[in-house]
């Protein structure tokens, strides 16, 4: 199931998706208070794909480097950036060149429904995307996009409107694109890169 492919096309940088059985042994900072076996499964899925990510870019990392990831970023690794995600027993990381972009990546199984409710939270009237877990990606990926901005937390996915590729904050300016792909396994993997990174 490990798929690495380079993001040339849409992006910069590169992408490796893996599942829990692939996970190599991270071991867990003292800090991280993680007990729970899915949990500490996940965390290290998503820190193996990130390890692999930075290999593919040509920066060959060890597991140790990990113990000083900040939001995006790597200590001593400033020219770069990632963001990872993981669901159920799949994880990913995207890995690119540091600029004045943002970057997200999120996934997601096509198994899981949303509520109702929480479709016609998420909905946009210009979305030219169903409010429902593609769209939930999507949106999740775009609001990576913007870590460590002051205003994220006030980025509420109803103000996102996802529009062929791009997407719009408030409907007045063109943010970003996005990109999407289901795998074979019904998991959805949503890419968004931002024009900057902040709000």
């Amino acid at each position: 199931m490990n798929s690495c492919f380079n993001m040339n096309d849409f992006f910069e940088g590169a992408v490796v998706f893996l599942t829990e059985d692939e996970a190599e042994h991270v071991e867990l900072p003292a800090n991280r208070r993680i007990t729970h076996h899915n949990a500490i499964s996940a965390w290290r899925t998503s820190r193996t794909a990130l390890l692999r990510a930075f290999r593919a870019v040509g920066i060959p990392i060890e597991s140790s480097d990990l113990k000083g990831a900040g939001i995006q970023q790597l200590a001593g690794f400033p020219d770069w950036r990632f963001s990872i995600t993981h669901s159920d027993k799949y994880a990913a990381a995207w890995v690119a060149r540091s600029g004045s972009f943002g970057m997200g990546v999120d996934l997601e199984s096509t198994s899981r429904a949303l509520s109702a409710e929480l479709c016609l939270k998420i909905a946009n009237s210009a979305d030219t995307v169903s409010p429902d877990i593609r769209c939930w990606s999507l949106k999740e990926a775009i609001y990576k996009c913007f870590c460590g901005d002051k205003n994220q937390s006030k980025l509420y996915f109803n103000r996102i409107a996802l529009v062929d590729g791009s997407f719009y904050i408030d409907g007045v300016k063109r943010a970003g694109t996005y990109f999407q792909e289901i795998k074979d396994n019904g998991i959805v993997l949503s890419y968004a890169k931002s024009f900057n990174r902040g709000l």
